[in-house]
């Protein structure tokens, strides 16, 4: 839905056949199953175990020797399966289905809104004409009244203007044309005269018809397919090898890019030391002058001309690095985008284990099934999965954070998470049990009573 409404002025009123629809939803819903694994992961492996724990199954089974990881071990299996499946996903059908909704996407937001001719108002969406009808009739609004039509098509102006009583307006599939049948009309045309004279005369042809077919050309209206292969240098759009081969290239590119600017900078001083006597400013560099006394050695004239050059040139460069700042800015942006690209390859199959070894032992602790307690569970889980990914990819991004660590950040959270729940549900841990955690305060109240109680007793 939020795809749906951020393209929504690019989708209405351009007569798109519901199979294109469909299809640009098909390809974009691909995007999302990096977001809607992991947490089906999550609430499915909550919701499994806390059921089981909620029949006494899991305790059946521990009772019969059966560890908890035994337990796990068949699932834990599946999940291998699943996040190599999630990988091959990643890496092949996502870079696919992103360049399918890359192209679709812009195909669809180049093509024109479909002829919509509405009485009363001029239509401008057939380029070189204006058309404008009094009122439309009939099953599919065929029939014009009051039709006008300005012909700019030979761009000069408001030279050509056409009205009649009626017509008829029809479209020829099959030529791919939009006719206009016009009846009893007029055609006036002003006449383009090189002479000065007959130009203020402002001569025009007047042409009087019972009947005159008009056809425009509709092409423009179809959407044609642009070649894929023109999107493929999104990082969306690449597998691992594309994703490490750009990598090392962009890099390759920066490195040549900061020598580019170390060289340019270094002929801008130059230039500033071929203005002076390169001979006598090598001997007066051997008595260790100052640049002050330097420059005193100089006329008045010359100090003059050296400082306002050196002036000149370093407002160069300082408008030069600027520049180059912004260069390498989004660079480096893009090479960050890369390696985070590439990471996520990974992360997803990683996440998925991860998020069921926190999802399992989870369950068994909460003993809770169904839709009510593990949903809540899940999604607050997975909603600080969902921050914690955003926030480390935006670090990533500006280099707050190597990008080539940053995507892993989750990762290490929830790693000892999974852990230290799976070790705590093997030993039977009452981690949400309230009473476990009050028992502590009990016993050192009870101790102070009695030790208060004692001191009483004995003065």
């Amino acid at each position: 839905m939020q795809f749906v409404w951020k393209y929504v002025d690019d989708l209405v009123g351009k007569g798109l056949e519901w199979y294109l629809i469909v299809e640009l939803l098909v390809y974009t819903s691909a995007s999302l199953v990096p977001m809607s694994l992991p947490l089906a992961v999550l609430l499915s492996s909550i919701m499994t175990f806390g059921k089981m724990g909620e029949n006494y199954e899991l305790i059946a089974l521990k009772s019969s020797g059966i560890s908890f990881f035994r337990i796990m071990r068949p699932l834990l299996i599946t999940m291998f399966v699943l996040a190599v499946g999630a990988f091959y996903f990643s890496n092949d059908i996502i870079p696919a289905a992103n360049l399918k909704s890359g192209s679709l996407l812009w195909d669809i937001t180049q093509k024109k809104p479909a002829f919509n001719l509405q009485p009363g108002t001029f239509y401008t969406g057939i380029e070189g004409f204006s058309i404008k009808v009094d009122d439309k009739s009939g099953e599919n609004g065929e029939f014009l009244e009051g039709v006008m039509i300005y012909d700019h098509s030979e761009n000069r102006g408001n030279t050509k203007v056409i009205r009649s009583e009626k017509g008829k307006m029809t479209v020829d599939e099959k030529d791919n044309l939009l006719v206009f049948e016009l009846e009893n009309g007029y055609s006036y045309e002003e006449m383009p005269v090189k002479n000065r004279k007959e130009r203020n005369r402002h001569p025009f042809v007047k042409t009087a018809f019972d009947k005159q077919v008009i056809r425009f050309d509709m092409s423009a209206f179809s959407m044609e397919r642009t070649d894929e292969g023109l999107f493929k240098s999104d990082f969306r759009m690449k597998d691992v090898g594309q994703l490490n081969r750009d990598i090392d290239s962009l890099s390759t590119r920066m490195d040549s890019l900061f020598s580019d600017i170390g060289t340019r900078l270094t002929r801008k001083y130059i230039a500033i030391i071929d203005t002076l006597n390169r001979d006598s400013l090598d001997q007066l560099q051997k008595l260790h002058k100052t640049p002050t006394e330097l420059l005193a050695l100089y006329s008045k004239g010359d100090q003059q001309n050296i400082l306002s050059l050196a002036l000149t040139k370093t407002r160069s460069a300082r408008s030069y690095v600027s520049s180059y700042r912004k260069e390498v800015s989004w660079k480096s942006t893009i090479i960050a985008r890369h390696i985070l690209e590439f990471h996520k390859k990974f992360t997803l199959s990683v996440a998925i284990i991860m998020l069921f070894l926190v999802g399992a032992p989870l369950g068994s602790i909460i003993r809770k099934g169904g839709m009510g307690m593990p949903v809540v569970v899940a999604v607050l889980i997975f909603l600080f999965y969902h921050i914690a990914t955003s926030t480390s990819d935006k670090l990533g991004r500006d280099w707050s954070l190597d990008p080539n660590y940053a995507m892993w950040i989750p990762v290490a959270i929830f790693a000892p998470l999974g852990i230290y729940l799976t070790y705590k549900s093997t030993m039977d841990s009452r981690l949400f049990d309230v009473d476990a955690y009050l028992e502590p305060l009990r016993k050192i109240t009870a101790s102070k009573k009695k030790k208060n109680a004692t001191s009483t007793n004995n003065p």
